[in-house]
């Protein structure tokens, strides 16, 4: 005899419809129809049910966990698993160049680089594409300033991708994922398990002026800090890979100022 719970009984279903809030208004900016959507959810619950319980789960096992039907349980099961969406070239140069070692002057600010020491860049950063390519790309975003007397100038010190490209989609999952990962994990984790970090500030009844100024603190430190993470994270790697390394690590950091709150948010 199989118990059901009552879903209004369960505070996860009014955190689910939070979480579910914004991913829903970029699906509908996207346009993606409710088919494709609830493919998706199939797809990532039977994932989740197989690595609850194991390969050898039985798709009635799978079925039964999930709602989903035990035909799509099969079909789904069939199909290979979605990867992760990789670190782009142009990402990666940015990277190095902003604080890999060799490419920084004596105060520490990006060199200026002629031709050949971008391309000298580009294969460093194991840019998986051509180091031409790799220019253009970063010249398209803004992110590399080409001087009138030769020779390139790292305009950003991180690569964020133009809003809607197939970049900006890329790193809005790989941004996401992790995080949620990470808090969907300490949600679950048995008592008296070890915790990811996961920490958030909040406050209201703030100015614009307010918020301006507290946006600007929250840029510059988090910009900071990943700066420095991404020093040390690329000479450990480097000693590591050789190795056999093959464990992965994730930070991230966000800030979201939103004038003109309702007196009822407090």
């Amino acid at each position: 005899m199989s118990c059901v719970t009552d879903p209004a009984s369960d505070p996860f279903e009014t955190a689910l419809a939070a979480l579910l809030a914004p991913l829903a208004e970029a699906i509908v900016a996207r346009g993606l129809p409710l088919g494709a959507v609830t493919e998706a959810l199939k797809a990532a619950l039977v994932a989740a049910a197989v690595k609850a319980d194991g390969e050898a789960a039985s798709d009635s096992r799978v079925s039964l966990r999930t709602g989903v039907h035990r035909k799509d349980v099969k079909r789904l099961r069939g199909e290979a698993g979605t990867k992760p969406p990789p670190v782009t070239a142009a990402a990666m140069a940015v990277s190095l160049w902003a604080s890999g070692p060799g490419w920084q002057d004596a105060d520490g600010s990006p060199r200026t680089l002629a031709r050949a020491e971008f391309d000298e860049l580009a294969r460093e950063a194991r840019a998986d594409m051509a180091p031409g390519t790799v220019l253009a790309l970063l010249a398209d975003q803004g992110a590399v300033e080409t001087l009138p007397g030769g020779g390139y100038r790292l305009a950003a010190r991180a690569l964020v991708p133009q809003a809607g490209s197939p970049a900006q989609v890329a790193a809005y999952a790989a941004t996401l994922a992790p995080h949620l990962s990470a808090a969907t994990q300490n949600l679950t984790a048995a008592p008296g398990a070890p915790r990811h970090f996961d920490r958030a500030l909040r406050y209201s009844h703030l100015s614009d002026a307010s918020l301006t100024r507290l946006d600007a603190l929250a840029r510059e430190g988090a910009q900071a800090l990943l700066e420095a993470l991404d020093r040390e994270a690329r000479v450990l790697q480097a000693g590591d890979a050789p190795a056999g390394g093959h464990g992965r690590f994730a930070f991230g950091a966000y800030s979201l100022p939103v004038p003109g709150e309702s007196e009822e948010d407090g």
